[in-house]
């Protein structure tokens, strides 16, 4: 089943950054490739796998909601 999650790449590299924290080391701490969170942040990601998208949130302690477009 695909969800249409629709990321705001700009909410994940703002909390990334909050927290002071490279992508480098987002990428370590939630097992997803350098290059996905680079995407990801930058959206050129347009269905991220929602796997992926916990791992992240996970590792940044946020909810999905925080980082989606209402």
């Amino acid at each position: 089943m695909k969800f249409n999650l629709n990321i705001d790449g700009s909410k994940v590299k703002q909390r990334r950054k909050k927290l002071k924290i490279t992508q480098k080391q987002l990428a370590f701490m939630s097992g997803v490739g350098l290059k996905t969170v680079s995407n990801i942040e930058r959206e050129r990601v347009t269905d991220p796998k929602m796997q992926t998208i916990m791992k992240i949130c996970k590792s940044l302690s946020i909810k999905i909601e925080d980082i989606t477009n209402h």
